[in-house]
Parts: C-alpha cells; sequence; structure tokens
C-alpha cells in the first residue's frame, strides 16, 4: 500500500514488479516510496522492504493502475489511456549519471527534491497548496546494471483513489 506525502506517519513502501529476465530498451521501475512525515527533510525516507517482483515500462504523461504495477506477470500492462480511471500520472522524469548504483537514501533524496520542483509546472499550481499528492518510482540494483538510470515523478489525487481524466494543469 502506498501513501501519499501528507499522511502523519512514514509509509509503508509497496513493490513493483521486476522480471529476472529483462527486455531490452524498457525502464525498470522498481520500488514506489511515499514519505508521510510532510516535515521530513528529503533525507528521511521509507525504503524498500518488499523484493521486486515485475517489469514495467513507464513514459511521462502514462496513466497507470497500482494493481498491474505489482502483477507478478512481467506480460501485465499498467498503463491505461488517462481517461479511463487511474490510480497515478507520471508527470516528470529525472536522468541520474553514475556507473555506481546510488544508495537508496540518495534515490529517495533525488526523487522527493526533482520531483516537488517539478510538480507545480505540470499541476500548475504549487505543492505545498495543491490537494494532489506524488509519489515516485527508482530503478532496482539490477535494472541499474541494465542502464535503468530513470526517477519516475507520479501525481495522484489522494481523495478520490481513482482519477479519470489527466491532471495536467488541473490547479487542484
Amino acid at each position: 500500500m502506498t501513501l501519499p506525502l501528507r499522511f502523519p506517519r512514514i509509509a509503508a513502501v509497496a513493490a513493483v514488479a521486476l522480471a529476472a529476465t529483462m527486455l531490452s530498451g524498457c525502464t525498470t521501475v522498481s520500488t514506489l516510496v511515499s514519505l508521510a512525515n510532510p516535515d521530513a527533510s528529503p533525507t528521511e525516507s521509507a525504503l524498500p522492504d518488499v523484493p521486486p517482483t515485475g517489469l514495467v515500462n513507464l513514459d511521462v504523461g502514462d496513466c497507470y493502475i497500482d494493481s498491474a504495477l505489482v502483477d507478478s506477470n512481467a506480460d501485465t500492462d499498467p498503463v491505461v489511456a488517462c481517461t479511463e480511471p487511474h490510480n497515478g500520472e507520471i508527470y516528470f522524469t529525472i536522468t541520474l549519471e553514475g556507473e555506481e548504483y546510488p544508495l537508496k537514501e540518495t534515490l529517495a533524496e533525488q526523487g522527493v527534491t526533482g520531483c516537488k520542483a517539478a510538480f507545480a509546472d505540470f499541476v500548475g499550481l504549487e505543492f505545498e497548496l495543491s490537494h494532489l499528492d506524488f509519489r515516485y518510482l527508482y530503478p532496482t540494483d539490477t535494472s541499474w546494471s541494465n542502464g535503468d538510470r530513470e526517477i519516475d515523478c507520479v501525481v495522484f489525487d489522494p481523495s478520490t483513489g481513482l482519477t479519470t481524466g489527466t491532471l495536467a494543469g488541473s490547479e487542484r
């Protein structure tokens, strides 16, 4: 279960899928990390405690269903049209540099900082004023060794669970 950043305690981490065999050209999304303490600095994070179990490829503008991300079947496509009910929408991608897999705390800090900075440009309202929330997805050490260097920023509406339509420019 993924909890939004605004909840009063640090959220549990939800696992996403990573197949044993990597497909060429796919970005593997490993872990949904949500920080629940609004007063926490970006270095305070809930780190993954569930092993990744599947493979997905998400791009900016994609909307997806959470349940398909944690499906152990690597052939399940979590992406749906944004006009259909969905749990999250990719609004920004942070490209990481380097050859060595970063510490998870570093990934968490970059996720919080980068996604928060890009939030207003997508939603049309500063994060602190918005009713929407964000979380981020980052690579595993396995997907990193296969070239995955992206943190995906995800916007969602914590009050509704499912959203129909894009949240771009929604000013909510």
